[in-house]
């Protein structure tokens, strides 16, 4: 018999190259709890382009409703949602989670997204689109290169 760190490591590698494999590694093994691996999914988008490729929001969305644990992981995803800091292809990710949470019947969802859109005029968070982002304010007098 696979231990569960195996077969725990394998559905992480699954996970990573966003194949059918974890799901199917869900089917045979409801004793083993996914979770982890899941919110690791959820939190970096794995993609190994995500500008071209895009969110995996959907894959790791079907992971979490066919977990035992879809109640506390969706709490987590939204949890993480809130305190996710860097504007990055995870933090995209998170808020495509977000929003199919909401769309799948869970209205907690909708305060989560918006009190994190509140956050990201906070110096210490970031946001696609917002101008006050760290990045931005430390090049606010951008040496310029003569031709």
């Amino acid at each position: 018999m696979i231990d569960s760190l195996t077969i725990r490591n394998r559905f992480l590698h699954a996970l990573k190259l966003g194949i059918g494999e974890a799901y199917l590694l869900m089917q045979e093994h409801p004793e083993v709890d996914f979770s982890r691996e899941i919110i690791a999914g959820a939190v970096q988008n794995f993609a190994l382009d995500a500008q071209s490729e895009g969110s995996r929001a959907d894959y790791i969305y079907g992971l979490i409703k066919r977990s035992a644990t879809t109640d506390l992981l969706i709490i987590e995803v939204l949890e993480r949602l809130l305190y996710h800091q860097e504007d990055d292809w995870g933090l995209y990710q998170l808020f495509d989670l977000a929003v199919l949470i909401h769309r799948d019947g869970y209205p907690e969802a909708l305060p989560a997204i918006y009190e994190r859109f509140a956050k990201s005029r906070q110096d210490d968070y970031e946001c696609s689109g917002n101008p006050n982002r760290k990045q931005g304010a430390q090049q606010k007098n951008p040496k310029r290169v003569k031709i």
